[in-house]
Protein backbone atom coordinates (compact mmCIF):
# COMPACT_ATOMS: atom_id res chain seq x y z
CA UNK A 1 0.00 0.00 0.00
CA UNK A 2 1.54 3.49 -0.98
CA UNK A 3 1.39 5.62 2.33
CA UNK A 4 1.07 8.73 0.58
CA UNK A 5 -2.16 8.09 -1.13
CA UNK A 6 -3.21 5.23 -0.05
CA UNK A 7 -3.26 3.00 -3.28
CA UNK A 8 -2.50 -0.45 -3.43
CA UNK A 9 -1.31 0.20 -7.03
CA UNK A 10 1.99 1.51 -6.28
CA UNK A 11 0.99 5.22 -8.39
CA UNK A 12 1.19 8.64 -7.61
CA UNK A 13 -1.53 10.19 -6.94
CA UNK A 14 -1.54 14.55 -7.02
CA UNK A 15 -3.62 17.23 -8.10
CA UNK A 16 -3.05 16.78 -11.83
CA UNK A 17 -3.53 13.28 -12.24
CA UNK A 18 -1.94 9.85 -11.13
CA UNK A 19 1.37 8.70 -12.69
CA UNK A 20 3.17 5.73 -12.01
CA UNK A 21 7.02 5.57 -10.48
CA UNK A 22 8.33 4.92 -13.94
CA UNK A 23 6.38 8.14 -15.60
CA UNK A 24 7.55 10.07 -12.52
CA UNK A 25 10.94 9.14 -13.37
CA UNK A 26 10.82 9.77 -16.92
CA UNK A 27 9.36 13.13 -16.39
CA UNK A 28 12.39 13.87 -14.30
CA UNK A 29 14.81 12.92 -16.83
CA UNK A 30 13.56 15.13 -19.26
CA UNK A 31 13.55 18.19 -17.08
CA UNK A 32 16.93 17.46 -16.09
CA UNK A 33 17.67 16.63 -20.14
CA UNK A 34 16.33 20.05 -20.55
CA UNK A 35 18.02 21.65 -17.57
CA UNK A 36 21.57 20.25 -19.45
CA UNK A 37 20.53 22.08 -22.66
CA UNK A 38 21.24 25.27 -20.56
CA UNK A 39 24.83 24.57 -19.94
CA UNK A 40 25.26 25.61 -23.72
CA UNK A 41 24.09 29.04 -22.96
CA UNK A 42 27.15 31.59 -22.43
CA UNK A 43 28.80 32.01 -19.05
CA UNK A 44 27.15 35.80 -18.70
CA UNK A 45 23.38 34.01 -19.33
CA UNK A 46 24.73 31.41 -16.94
CA UNK A 47 25.75 33.70 -14.32
CA UNK A 48 22.95 36.21 -14.53
CA UNK A 49 20.19 33.55 -14.40
CA UNK A 50 21.77 32.10 -11.13
CA UNK A 51 21.50 35.41 -9.80
CA UNK A 52 18.36 35.83 -10.49
CA UNK A 53 17.45 32.75 -8.99
CA UNK A 54 19.32 33.99 -6.13
CA UNK A 55 17.26 37.46 -5.73
CA UNK A 56 14.21 35.20 -6.10
CA UNK A 57 15.15 33.01 -3.25
CA UNK A 58 15.81 36.56 -1.50
CA UNK A 59 13.01 38.21 -2.15
CA UNK A 60 10.70 35.19 -0.86
CA UNK A 61 12.77 34.74 2.33
CA UNK A 62 12.33 39.02 3.18
CA UNK A 63 8.55 38.22 2.32
CA UNK A 64 8.86 35.22 4.51
CA UNK A 65 10.83 36.48 7.10
CA UNK A 66 8.81 36.29 10.36
CA UNK A 67 8.00 32.60 9.32
CA UNK A 68 11.45 31.26 8.31
CA UNK A 69 13.14 33.53 11.33
CA UNK A 70 14.48 29.67 12.28
CA UNK A 71 15.98 28.79 9.18
CA UNK A 72 17.51 31.77 7.47
CA UNK A 73 18.98 29.27 4.89
CA UNK A 74 15.83 26.92 3.61
CA UNK A 75 15.46 28.99 0.75
CA UNK A 76 18.98 29.86 -0.49
CA UNK A 77 19.71 25.62 -1.03
CA UNK A 78 17.09 24.98 -2.99
CA UNK A 79 18.15 28.09 -5.60
CA UNK A 80 22.21 27.43 -5.27
CA UNK A 81 21.02 23.90 -5.65
CA UNK A 82 18.83 24.02 -8.93
CA UNK A 83 21.91 26.30 -10.45
CA UNK A 84 23.98 24.28 -10.12
CA UNK A 85 22.55 21.56 -11.92
CA UNK A 86 20.71 23.26 -14.55
CA UNK A 87 23.24 25.90 -15.63
CA UNK A 88 26.59 23.73 -14.45
CA UNK A 89 28.47 24.12 -10.61
CA UNK A 90 30.57 27.48 -11.94
CA UNK A 91 27.41 29.66 -12.14
CA UNK A 92 26.21 28.43 -8.63
CA UNK A 93 29.40 28.79 -6.97
CA UNK A 94 29.82 32.45 -8.00
CA UNK A 95 26.11 33.58 -6.14
CA UNK A 96 28.01 31.41 -2.76
CA UNK A 97 30.57 34.34 -2.49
Amino acid sequence: MCAANGNDNGQLTSPWGTRSGRETARMAEQLLSRGFQLRGWPWWARYGASAILVIIALELHLLLASTLAAYPFILFFPAVMIAALVFDRGAASSRLR
